[in-house]
């Protein structure tokens, strides 16, 4: 799924998923943009099952967040946070 809407802001949201042999999930991401006139937001979740192919004995999930803010058009407050 990709569904887009544009005005003076947009979103955006898409998400990934691989199987594995037996029809399961093995990997799985959802990401979601938003970006306004001065500013800009990103989330993410992914999700890893444990494989021995790649050297990843557990299971893994990792969530991000992304964003940003024009202060003026030369300058650009942003942070981001990983977990």
């Amino acid at each position: 799924r990709h569904p887009r809407l544009v005005s003076d802001w947009s979103s955006d949201v898409c998400s990934s998923d691989l199987f594995d042999t037996s029809v399961s999930f093995s990997k799985s991401e959802l990401r979601g943009d938003w970006v306004g006139e001065r500013s800009t937001l990103a989330a993410t979740y992914l999700w890893l099952q444990a494989d021995s192919a790649e050297s990843r004995s557990e299971e893994v999930s990792e969530f991000w967040i992304d964003g940003s803010y024009d202060i003026t058009p030369n300058w650009q407050a942003s942070a981001n946070w990983r977990n």
